[in-house]
């Protein structure tokens, strides 16, 4: 089954081999079921053990460890089933092409694409005017953030079972929807989307982040890009490719064509396990023009100008008709008359500190405009007190905190060290993610918990 050339796997590439009988993935282990299991080979010339390989007829695929020259071989292997493939970069997967069968299931053919009849357009969230509603009833998005869905600190891609632990964490805690800036930005290094050209490696994890979604009936927020030069992109880089600075740009039309461009290959994407286009995403809620645009703290940051937030809205608008955008606007919320553009549906603003003014002001401009208004960030170890402040306030339409991150392979916490980052089920996190559960269930009229699964 050729097929699977070309394509993507836990952030690495089916390819070609030498050996004319066999592709490779590399860094990637198959076969981990024990059904699949036929036996042992060892050679430190892995053209030699590939060849010994092909003489049983039963082989399908070799798991060759480069250290210690032992090939496992493999009568089969499922794409289908999660616990069948693993990252270990001490391995190779050699396939034998004429060998794979339709019982060894690729994700790209695993699952078909929904017909239009199939795909219900009620699955859309929606604004009625005073609330959100999702499948006619009212929908609060309520959750955390997990800014690395799409891509790491460490620079490398999240593989699957870490992205579920994410899925199954915002479920346990009640959360219904997550805000994930890097399955949208990736601009800022040489696995990011941009500098890939859109590879099948850097979409990996963020196709497999939106199909858990929808397998756990959690929506996304997705920003297109950042104010700060982090370690996922910002947008000066549409600017430094172009000899441009980071001013630049808001009006430069080149380097709006470029970030244009960027924009219609992301909501053009067709996701391999969905079958759907990002525009067609059921799992998408809102599209966020960017990250905390506008935080004028620094002295190369600058407010995004109405024209821009128009021009840009208007082009995602003649792309894509089922999402709502929100307007990336932070710090400098309103400067740019942002609550008369009426191609932006919705608002949001962060907090790090209780500026109750700030918010409740906000949450107004937007009600009066009869559009929603979302609190996107704020910090974790907030107390009831702020927490209750939001549910109180039936101007504000969203909630979301700062942040969730899980465990590497070896069952140890990945750190991210900001003072505000939870940890499901470590000691040191329980009041603070018990308090924003039940924060979560308020908002959902559910009762409160003492105890979380």
């Amino acid at each position: 089954m050729t097929s699977l050339l070309g394509t993507s796997l836990l952030g690495s590439t089916f390819v070609h081999d030498p050996k004319k009988e066999y592709i490779k993935i590399q860094g990637v282990v198959l076969g981990e079921s024990s059904k699949y299991a036929l036996g042992q080979l060892s050679n430190r010339n892995i053209s030699v053990l590939l060849d010994e390989a092909l003489k049983d007829e039963r082989t399908v695929a070799i798991v060759y460890n480069w250290g210690t020259g032992i090939g496992y071989v493999k009568s089969g292997f499922d794409l289908s089933v999660d616990s069948d493939s693993a990252i270990n970069k001490e391995y190779t997967t050699f396939i034998v092409k004429d060998r794979v069968t339709n019982s060894i299931v690729p994700f790209s053919t695993s699952h078909k694409r929904p017909s239009e009849a199939e795909l219900s357009h009620s699955d859309y969230v929606r604004w009625n005017g005073s609330t959100f509603t999702l499948r006619g009833k009212k929908f609060y998005p309520v959750g955390p953030n997990v800014y690395w869905l799409g891509f790491q600190e460490s620079y490398e891609y999240p593989n699957r079972r870490q992205i579920e632990e994410a899925f199954k964490i915002a479920q346990n805690m009640n959360a219904t929807c997550i805000r994930s800036h890097t399955l949208g930005v990736s601009s800022g290094h040489s696995k990011s989307l941009l500098e890939t050209n859109f590879s099948p490696a850097a979409w990996e994890p963020i196709d497999y982040t939106f199909w858990m979604a929808g397998q756990y009936n959690i929506k996304l927020i997705v920003p297109l890009t950042d104010n700060y030069f982090y370690y996922h992109g910002d947008y000066s880089h549409f600017c430094t490719k172009r000899g441009k600075t980071k001013k630049d740009f808001w009006m430069d039309y080149t380097l709006r064509d470029d970030f244009k461009a960027y924009i219609r290959k992301w909501l053009e994407h067709t996701n391999r396990y969905t079958k759907l286009k990002m525009k067609d995403e059921p799992s998408l809620f809102l599209i966020e023009l960017g990250n905390e645009l506008g935080n004028i703290r620094r002295d190369n940051d600058s407010v995004p100008p109405k024209e821009w937030i128009e021009d840009i809205t208007r082009f995602i608008k003649s792309i894509d008709t089922n999402h709502m955008i929100l307007d990336g606007s932070d710090e400098c919320l309103g400067k740019s008359d942002n609550f008369n553009i009426t191609t932006v549906n919705a608002y949001r603003s962060n907090f790090y500190g209780k500026d109750y003014n700030k918010m409740d002001g906000h949450a107004s401009s937007a009600a009066a405009k009869r559009k929603p208004f979302l609190v996107t960030e704020f910090d974790s170890k907030f107390d009831d007190e702020f927490l209750k402040h939001i549910e109180r306030n039936k101007n504000i339409n969203g909630s979301f905190w700062w942040c969730l991150y899980g465990k590497d392979d070896n069952g140890n916490y990945i750190r991210h060290d900001d003072g505000y980052t939870q940890y499901y089920k470590e000691s040191g996190s329980f009041n603070n993610l018990l308090r924003l559960t039940n924060h979560a269930r308020r908002l959902q009229s559910l009762p409160e918990v003492n105890s979380l699964p």
